[in-house]
């Protein structure tokens, strides 16, 4: 798959250490007319301190909220 366009990083909103994710689809929503896609959960260095039920709930409503099949949905896991 050839990434173009343009990708920017998506924050992972935290509410007392869950996932928000109605402020996730607000930060969606907010900038969906002018981007291509979304680089979930890497965009201040939050990675490696996410669980691995914070990411897939991040990929879930990145890939639920962009109308996109989680086959054009590009993820990136840190393991």
């Amino acid at each position: 798959m050839k990434i173009t366009g343009l990708w920017i990083p998506l924050i992972t909103p935290l509410y007392h250490g869950k996932f928000d994710e109605q402020s996730a689809k607000k930060l969606i929503e907010t900038t969906r007319e002018f981007t291509d896609g979304y680089v979930v959960g890497l965009s201040s260095g939050e990675g490696e301190e996410l669980t691995n039920e914070i990411w897939q709930e991040a990929i879930s409503c990145a890939v639920s909220s962009t109308n996109k099949s989680k086959k054009e949905a590009m993820v990136q896991e840190i393991i």
